[in-house]
């Protein structure tokens, strides 16, 4: 059946079908890969959440969530979309409900493993010679910043000053696990404050560690696979993954792709009904 595309935006989301689809493919490749880490370390990666179970009182918990999305959409429809044409919502609904899938799989799930394998590995690299190596790196670098007379370059250099020295830091100082410092009182005490607290639970719950920190970078993977959304996708992205991964672990992975594709398509909805 061949599909009538009208619009740019229906152009736009008849590619990013094809992109969904070859994503999913990814993610089934990479979670063959699971198989080889359980052979070569058994137990290293384990995931007691792959529950198929969504009940609908629970979805219906996220309504802050949903509420939050109603306010967003209108807000950005309005302001962002109001001279384009309209869209296909079937175009638009398959897009959403395909990138629920994949990136529910992806990341509350495999790449979750993937991380915590290179986690694992800078750790390593991090806490030998090439930690010195980059920390005298930046410094080097700050130092011929700060000889340039532009203010910009000399904001950079200051900043280059401070990852310097606390790669020297956590290099000479902290021992056999400087990346795992970093994420134990940098990373999630952040994410701890900014999420007003609502993570504690989560972040203090007697979850393994690395499962953690594996958690809070495949986010961070999540977060930056919307970066074409702007700062306020970014942020949007960060914040939601976080509920998503909430969910994944309380409820299960199923209820984590529910109510992400639920948010999708209440925007999709909302575009299309708004510009009708």
């Amino acid at each position: 059946m061949r599909i009538s595309v009208s619009t740019e935006r229906d152009r736009h989301n008849a590619n990013l079908i094809g992109f969904q689809l070859l994503n999913l493919a990814v993610v089934g490749v990479a979670w063959l890969g699971l198989w080889v880490v359980e052979a070569v370390s058994p137990g290293f990666f384990k995931y007691p959440f792959l529950s198929w179970e969504v009940n609908w009182s629970t979805i219906q918990g996220f309504w802050p969530l949903f509420a939050y999305c109603l306010a967003m959409s209108l807000a950005i429809t309005a302001i962002k979309d109001k001279e384009e044409g309209r869209s296909s919502l079937v175009l638009a609904v398959s897009t959403s409900i395909l990138a629920g899938i994949w990136e529910e799989l992806g990341f509350r799930y495999v790449f979750i493993c993937y991380a915590m394998i290179s986690i694992v590995v800078m750790n390593f690299l991090l806490s030998t010679v090439l930690g010195t190596v980059i920390g005298l790196g930046l410094c080097v670098f700050a130092v011929l910043a700060f000889l340039d007379k532009g203010a910009g370059n000399k904001i950079l250099g200051a900043g280059m000053i401070v990852l310097g020295a606390t790669a020297l830091y956590l290099t000479w100082s902290i021992g056999g696990d400087p990346l795992f410092w970093l994420y134990r009182n940098v990373f999630i005490p952040v994410i701890d404050f900014v999420t007003f607290g609502q993570f504690h639970g989560i972040f203090h719950n007697g979850y393994p560690e690395l499962f953690l920190f594996g958690l809070v970078s495949a986010n961070a993977r999540f977060r930056a696979g919307h970066q074409y959304q702007g700062p306020i996708g970014l942020l949007n992205s960060w914040i939601t993954g976080y509920v998503y991964m909430f969910a994944m672990l309380h409820y299960g992975l199923a209820t984590a792709i529910a109510i992400h594709i639920l948010y999708d398509l209440e925007i999709d909805v909302i575009r299309f009904v708004f510009k009708k």
